[in-house]
């Protein structure tokens, strides 16, 4: 696979909107697939291809029906935790400062963690017998072709302040 052309007829598992639009923009066919009926689903021919983590890639045992994982770096999982304004700005200065401290180590830890575990599932699937191989320049810049696109779509349906969150995680 070196561009997006070779995806065109595939029948690709989709799980939620985001991934049956990637598929559509891509020409592929996109077929509605839970987690657990991965395999089968390849087994079966209901789907041919997927994008998946590595880690999803190793707890669906990919190995026993695909032959390559494109490590296209498309999923880092991120865990976040929210603490309102107000409830914030009632802690005494030394408790946010604490608070942030704490914050700070626990994004580099789990950023950390996830890199770990990212490169373990990769390992996993090349010892297992899976070809892990890097994506073609061309196949990544139709993919990112494609996902401008479904960032304009989505930043028409947010509006203004969905624009402008996006564009303060851009700027991090």
């Amino acid at each position: 696979m070196n561009t997006a052309q070779d995806l065109k007829g595939t029948r690709f598992r989709a799980y939620n909107p985001a991934t049956a639009r990637l598929a559509e923009l891509l020409g592929m066919t996109p077929v509605q697939v839970e987690a657990a009926d991965i395999p089968q689903a390849f087994a079966t021919g209901i789907v041919e291809a997927m994008i998946t983590s590595p880690v999803t890639g190793v707890d669906s045992q990919a190995w026993d029906f695909a032959r390559y994982f494109y490590d296209l770096k498309a999923w880092i999982p991120k865990n976040m935790v929210v603490v309102g304004r107000r409830a914030f700005e009632s802690l005494s200065p030394q408790d946010r400062e604490a608070l942030l401290q704490a914050a700070r180590r626990a994004e580099e830890r789990g950023w950390r963690l996830s890199q770990e575990q990212e490169e373990k599932a990769i390992q996993t699937l090349a010892a297992r017998g899976m070809q892990v191989v890097k994506p073609s320049a061309a196949l990544m810049a139709d993919l990112k072709k494609v996902g401008q696109t479904m960032i304009l779509e989505w930043q028409r349906q947010v509006g203004a302040t969905g624009v402008q969150v996006y564009r303060r995680y851009l700027g991090r």
